[in-house]
């Protein structure tokens, strides 16, 4: 499978959008989806993909950073174990055998 060079993905903006790392992984997962054979992706060799890089153009008339690097990793739910566990009602015996394995690694890390 040949693959095409993706350089660079431009997202134009005259707002500001705190989403954006979000909007661009939706974006190439569009574009991973037309580049990839679907039956591939469940086979045991590795599929190799473009590596992207995406740039974003604002001019709006807020004010905002000349630069500025964005992670999608800070819109993730930082939740603390036992605050799933209440939320979403998970098995309190099952959250005691999660804490006392990260307890178990954390301990033999140290060591």
């Amino acid at each position: 499978m040949a693959f095409i060079d993706i350089d660079i993905l431009i997202e134009h903006q005259a707002s500001i959008c705190e989403n954006m790392p979000l909007r661009l992984l939706i974006y190439i997962a569009r574009i991973y989806e037309k580049l990839i054979d679907n039956d591939a992706v469940y086979m045991r060799k590795l599929v190799k993909l473009p590596k992207p890089d995406f740039l974003v153009l604002y001019n709006g008339a807020d004010a905002f950073p000349d630069e500025k690097t964005m992670r999608l990793s800070d819109a993730y739910d930082h939740v603390p174990v036992e605050t799933i566990a209440t939320q979403r009602q998970v098995s309190i015996s099952a959250v005691t055998i999660l804490q006392s394995a990260l307890a178990e690694q954390a301990a033999a890390g140290s060591s």
